[in-house]
């Protein structure tokens, strides 16, 4: 079964000055998929909080994990097993990043 499009969002809150990393964790959340078609969106949320900064790339890290949720929850109600059905949405080796 391959996945054919995605639309997903990752949002992150900043503290209270923009430019959080809300955009390298969207692009980390699909990129060792091969799906044809996809929209995700990054969004930092200014709050009334201190200013916080990566340490070595959190974003990139924290941003698969609800996305391989939704692929558990999608095998699940499909009635297959979850990490085959990731596995069959990877890059072929070699293929690169989106």
């Amino acid at each position: 079964m391959a996945a054919h499009a995605v639309q997903a969002s990752c949002t992150t809150r900043r503290g209270a000055y923009p430019g959080g990393n809300a955009g390298s964790g969207a692009f980390c959340m699909l990129s060792p998929y091969d799906i044809p078609c996809g929209l995700v969106e990054g969004y930092d949320v200014v709050v009334n909080k201190p200013k916080t900064g990566p340490y070595r790339a959190p974003a990139r890290r924290r941003a698969p994990s609800p996305w391989r949720a939704c692929w558990d929850e999608l095998a699940g109600k499909l009635g297959l097993d979850p990490i085959e059905l990731r596995v069959a949405q990877l890059r072929p080796r070699g293929h690169g990043a989106p």
